[in-house]
């Protein structure tokens, strides 16, 4: 079994459900900078600030002191939005890039070193689980968007 892969479709599975309720308590609980990063890397013509409060669920404050740090570190550049002066958007760097990525491979690692620590039978299980999950709570969110 090739856990990377299996590690990889649980991540997906994970970024899919980031709308349920569950994982957006667990999301807020983890606003660190690569949690941020995340939020910019996702974003591919850059980010507003606002933007990423909202999507980190962040205080502004928070935010721009977040900015102010990796800015320095080289991770981002704040760019005028087209169209409009006062607007800025965040982009990252290639320095930025180089740390969203390697973040996201020890993510993939871990998960996968947990995988294997499940075994093939588990794993499997579990993803057809989390699928099987996500299934009902689209028809769930369908069926309030309805409402």
């Amino acid at each position: 079994m090739d856990y990377e892969e299996k590690a990889r479709e649980l991540m997906d599975f994970h970024m899919k459900t980031k709308e349920s309720e569950m994982s957006n308590r667990l999301h807020k609980m983890a606003h660190g900078e690569a949690i941020m990063l995340e939020c910019i890397a996702h974003c591919e013509n850059g980010i507003m600030p606002n933007e990423i409060a909202r999507d980190a669920g962040v205080s502004a404050a928070r935010v721009a002191a977040f900015l102010k740090a990796v800015e320095k570190k080289g991770y981002i550049e704040r760019k005028n939005y087209e169209g409009d002066r006062r607007k800025i958007n965040i982009v990252l760097t290639d320095i930025g890039w180089n740390k969203v990525n390697e973040k996201r491979q020890e993510m993939l690692k871990r998960t996968a070193w947990y995988l294997e620590q499940l075994g093939e039978k588990d794993t499997e299980e579990l993803l057809r689980i989390l699928k099987k999950s996500r299934k009902i709570m689209e028809k769930e969110r369908e069926k309030k968007g309805k409402q």
